[in-house]
């Protein structure tokens, strides 16, 4: 599991979420492959066509302008905004260092939500919660001197609820067991 940065907490929002189950049926339809530094994972206005999972590496998240928006880290996901609104691509996505990546094909995941109301439920709200981390970390209001963090409800970067804090463990397990199946030491 990442470490030495706050963000590592948003790659457990998934492998929480899901059951083994769904990670095992990931391995099976999904590809892995290792992309060198500098390779364009996903370009702007293209058709997405996989849900990718980072098991190594870094990728950085651009407009089409180039203008940095994020930086991913193992576990956390792309593709996911074009698989929910089934349009075109948003941003560009490329690989800072060299990266393995999970990639599953939205046809597959289409298909197993349509055919699964429980992998539905669980799939869309590990998507809800992962787009909802994102937003809350791009609009909090860093803490400055003299706040008082016990009486005005003031949130922490990459605080987690009660809820995601159960989940921790077993998510942190799962995430650490599909790395160590793809990714060489």
């Amino acid at each position: 599991m990442p470490s030495g940065d706050k963000k590592w907490l948003n790659t457990l929002i998934l492998f929480g979420n899901l059951e083994d189950q769904d990670l095992g049926w990931f391995e099976r339809v999904g590809t892995v492959a290792q992309v060198k530094a500098g390779t364009r994972v996903i370009s702007a206005g293209q058709e997405g066509r996989a849900l990718i999972i980072i098991l190594d590496g870094k990728i950085e998240v651009t407009t089409s302008q180039e203008r940095s928006l994020a930086t991913l880290l193992p576990g956390e996901i792309l593709g996911e905004i074009s698989l929910v609104e089934q349009r075109a691509t948003i941003a560009n996505c490329t690989a800072l260092t060299d990266c393995w990546l999970l990639s599953v094909p939205f046809v597959d995941i289409k298909q197993r939500l349509a055919d699964e109301a429980a992998f539905a439920a669980r799939f869309y709200h590990a998507i809800a919660t992962i787009l909802g981390a994102r937003l809350r970390n791009m609009v909090q209001t860093p803490i400055t001197e003299g706040t008082d963090i016990f009486q005005d409800g003031t949130e922490f970067e990459g605080e987690l609820d009660f809820a995601m804090m159960d989940k921790t463990g077993v998510a942190g397990a799962r995430f650490d067991r599909l790395r160590k199946k793809y990714v060489p030491e």
